[in-house]
């Protein structure tokens, strides 16, 4: 898999031994995002001793209006609270709701627009030097499955990836994949595999930062991809960047059987 180069500003976020983690905003105003969590308390202000204006299901959409210098600690990672509005009883309501209960990310099913997939940050264990996220999926605003799992690499910028493959399982699954802005603003291989499949949530793998290799789909298999770098002569330097080609190989290939990858011999 190629690195790609950002042009943003990495700015570490913790240290070592820190005992919170602190969570930067994600969310533009005017935006539409949805809620990662069950049961959120809409509040008339941001702080928790204000009143609850409406307690909402996970995957209920807002609309973003203004995030807040307020902050808010859940699961020993500091969160900003955010002014936002959301639709009930058909009616447009205003209230407060804490950024770490808004999913970071989401991605809604093209073949059922009441199927959606939620990846954002879920806790942080004092002593680690990242946070811990989670992947959820709702239907109809009722959970169907999550999972948790460990960031392979620093960062606080999550990139979420999901697509249906049809050649994989009975059904098609959907694949999805995390990967996260590391070390001098590269997006390198720090990715964690998830499989959607039968309503149940598979974690198939993690890739650290040290591993360039990656998973890739082809005719009805998984393969388990490594990427290099090498000189092609036969190439212009405008065709590759800087006289280097890149190549591929398969390492292992898999079927799917359902409830894990069964590799083939």
């Amino acid at each position: 898999m190629k690195k790609l180069l950002l042009l943003l500003l990495c700015v570490p976020l913790i240290g070592l031994g820190q005992k919170t983690y602190t969570s930067n905003g994600y969310f533009q105003e005017d935006s539409y995002q949805y809620l990662i969590a069950d049961d959120v308390n809409i509040r008339l202000g941001p702080s928790t001793s204000t009143s609850i204006v409406a307690t909402l299901p996970i995957g209920s959409r807002l609309k973003i209006i203004e995030e807040l210098t307020s902050r808010y600690t859940y699961n020993n990672i500091s969160f900003p609270w955010y002014k936002v509005s959301f639709i009930l009883d058909k009616r447009e309501k205003i209230g407060y709701v804490v950024g770490g209960f808004i999913a970071e990310n989401f991605y809604i099913s093209d073949r059922n627009k009441e199927l959606v997939f939620l990846v954002g940050m879920l806790k942080y264990y004092p002593g680690n030097q990242r946070p811990n996220y989670q992947v959820r999926v709702a239907y109809q605003t009722k959970e169907i499955d999550k999972i948790e799992f460990s960031a392979s690499a620093d960062g606080d910028q999550l990139y979420f990836d999901v697509t249906r493959n049809e050649d994989i399982g009975s059904n098609g699954i959907y694949i999805i994949k995390s990967r996260f802005l590391v070390g001098a603003c590269y997006t390198q291989n720090n990715e964690v595999t998830v499989f959607f499949d039968d309503d149940r949530l598979h974690h198939i793998k993690t890739f650290s930062n040290e591993d360039d290799k990656y998973l890739g789909f082809k005719n009805g298999k998984v393969q388990l991809l490594k990427g290099y770098w090498y000189n092609d002569p036969h190439l212009s330097s405008p065709e590759v960047g800087d006289d280097n080609a890149y190549k591929e190989i398969v390492l292992e290939e898999y079927v799917w059987n359902g409830r894990r990858l069964q590799k083939i011999n």
